[in-house]
């Protein structure tokens, strides 16, 4: 097993001709696997792999198949690089993904790349509601962590992203006037959170009371936080001679 990054060239020949139909497959694969079978709108990010524009690329391959790959998208001027798409194979190694994105996190680290985030975990930590805050929002996000996480694996994508012992930041959602039970609703439509495969749901029910797995439970405060994110600045005394 070998991890490269490619350049998403979309004039060149060799990446339009031969590694975009490749990747096209991979990501159809992985969706037709997946409760909603798509990425939900205006939520997951869609995979073009002719307009990746500034983006990086990774892939994993075994042999000369690629098998899964990592996209991610940059901030602060080169400072930060966020994972915000990874797909795999049905057929892939186990622990393909872990092993890529460790790849990716290391290479930028040697590049001298200051934050790599792995981008936000939906409704962790939501309740209970803070000051001055509805309780509209953190009570839906605190039913459907406990109750809902059939529909939308939000449980899950906790566990898996805590096991590389991240320091977590904090996100927040300004509104206007108000969230109401009705604008939820008409997120989730929007979304087409609701328009999902029962049978693809029954086999993941079955998958997961076989596997029994038990999943991660958040602290109500994370031990490792990044309270402020900003550029590297290099000071005259540490700059290099």
């Amino acid at each position: 097993m070998i991890a490269e990054e490619i350049t998403p060239v979309a004039k060149d020949p060799v990446f339009r001709g031969k590694i975009v139909p490749e990747l096209e497959d991979l990501n159809r694969e992985h969706l037709a696997n997946t409760l909603h079978g798509r990425e939900l709108h205006f939520f997951q990010g869609k995979f073009k792999p002719l307009q990746l524009g500034r983006r990086r690329l990774f892939v994993a391959r075994q042999g000369e198949r690629i098998v899964a790959f990592v996209v991610c998208n940059p901030g602060l001027g080169g400072d930060f690089w966020a994972i915000e798409t990874y797909r795999r194979r049905n057929d892939a190694p186990r622990g393909v993904v872990p092993f890529l994105m460790m790849k990716v996190m290391r290479q930028l680290k040697e590049e001298g790349v200051a934050y790599c985030s792995l981008s936000l975990i939906p409704f962790v930590r939501c309740w209970p509601p803070i000051d001055r805050e509805g309780a509209i929002l953190p009570s839906v996000c605190g039913f459907w962590w406990r109750w809902m996480n059939w529909l939308f694996n939000v449980r899950g994508i906790y566990h898996y992203k805590s096991r590389f012992r991240p320091h977590y930041r904090e996100m927040f959602m300004a509104t206007h006037p108000k969230i109401t039970c009705r604008s939820l609703i008409s997120t989730a439509i929007l979304w087409r959170l609701f328009e999902f495969n029962p049978l693809q749901l029954t086999r993941q029910i079955r998958g997961s009371t076989a596997r029994g797995q038990a999943l991660s439970e958040p602290s109500q405060r994370p031990s490792r936080v990044i309270r402020d994110l900003r550029p590297v600045t290099i000071t005259s005394s540490a700059a290099p001679k």
